[in-house]
């Protein structure tokens, strides 16, 4: 399960150990304050902009104007100029780096 949430080997190797050794109460020490629900709804708010950005990517690849762009994906135009701006200023379509871009002028 560990390594199906992409966890260092290190890490694992820890987590396992303090199981074995039964240091429960030191194992959960590190997730105090740590709000797993906050994170899922985190990490799908960024899932759905990052596949926006590559639908993006995609239509401007082929050539589509802003306007069809936003009518298409059912999207704000304010939105796909943001998107497009952030695409413009990377230089690339790689949809990571425009997120990373996106989210520092917020």
């Amino acid at each position: 399960m560990l390594r199906k949430l992409n966890l260092e080997e290190g890490e694992i190797l820890n987590f396992t150990d303090q199981v074995r050794e039964r240091k429960m109460g030191e194992l959960f020490e590190n997730f105090r304050g740590y709000d797993v629900p906050a994170v899922r709804r985190e990490s799908q708010a960024k899932g759905e902009i990052i596949r926006l950005i590559k639908q993006i990517c995609m239509k401007l690849k082929k050539g589509q104007s802003v306007d069809r762009i936003a009518d298409d994906l059912v999207e704000n135009v304010d939105t796909i100029n943001k998107i497009c701006a952030a695409i413009e200023q990377v230089g690339t379509h790689d949809a990571e780096a425009i997120y990373q871009l996106i989210n520092r002028k917020v």
